[in-house]
């Protein structure tokens, strides 16, 4: 057994809600066979209609989403700069927390959150900044936040590619991604790994734009996650010890 419970951030997907999360990461078994403490969030924005109409027939709305519904449906770092500034709040008040998990835009809302803390944590260090100044100030990170560490996406979206002069997503922790073989927007998946410096992939060859029932008795799945997870465990147990002999220097 790990030493300590890693814990995790969870972000629901668009026009969905935390209840679908919560059954997402049971059919992984984050909490009951990895060992991991889950919170939930959902996006800072509601809308009437699920994704997917049957979700309507045993949960109630609103459900919720991560850009302005009023707005155009567009894939860029303008339209979710409110939706990292909501996991970075969330991030602060309720964490630390050492991962993120993402479902299709709430990945793409980890990932751009992810860039945007190694973005400003660069910037304290005094190396150039990577990421653009949003509108109207935000997003915002507390100086005094404990970052986490690795992120895992479901199903994730992308960065539209054909944004004019938009720059590439560039995300250097380690993450773990899980991509379904039959998913409409697989490719997306695809690409929003790639966008990662330290990727793990999984397909599940079962799967749809879902984290379905048969992940349970996924026999490589679930040995993937588990040798992720040991290492993510063991860059916990170096911070934390890291921490402590800062303290004691001080």
């Amino acid at each position: 057994g790990r030493k300590r419970w890693l814990r995790m951030l969870c972000l629901s997907g668009h026009a969905s809600k935390s209840e679908i999360t919560e059954m997402q990461t049971m059919h992984l078994q984050l909490a009951e066979l990895h060992g991991v403490k889950l919170d939930f969030i959902d996006g800072p924005f509601n809308i009437d209609t699920a994704y997917e109409a049957a979700i309507q027939e045993y949960l109630d709305g609103p459900f919720c989403t991560w850009a302005d519904p009023q707005l155009s449906r567009q894939m860029s770092r303008q339209h979710f700069g409110e939706a990292i500034q909501h996991v970075l709040d969330a991030a602060y008040e309720r964490g630390p927390f050492d991962g993120l998990y993402g479902f299709s835009m709430g990945a793409l809302v980890a990932a751009l959150a992810s860039e945007f803390l190694e973005a400003s944590l660069d910037q304290f260090s005094n190396a150039p900044s990577l990421v653009d100044s949003p509108p109207e100030g935000l997003p915002r990170l507390q100086n005094n936040m404990v970052p986490w560490r690795f992120m895992l996406a479901a199903c994730g979206t992308c960065l539209d590619a054909s944004l004019q002069g938009a720059r590439p997503l560039r995300v250097n922790m380690p993450s773990f991604h899980i991509f379904g073989a039959h998913d409409s927007i697989r490719d997306r998946s695809l690409r929003l790994s790639q966008c990662f410096q330290d990727a793990v992939c999984q397909e599940l060859m079962y799967a749809a734009h879902a984290v379905p029932n048969p992940c349970l008795t996924d026999a490589s799945l679930t040995s993937a996650l588990s040798k992720f997870f040991d290492r993510m465990q063991q860059l916990a147990e170096l911070a934390l010890s890291a921490g402590k002999q800062r303290r004691n220097l001080a």
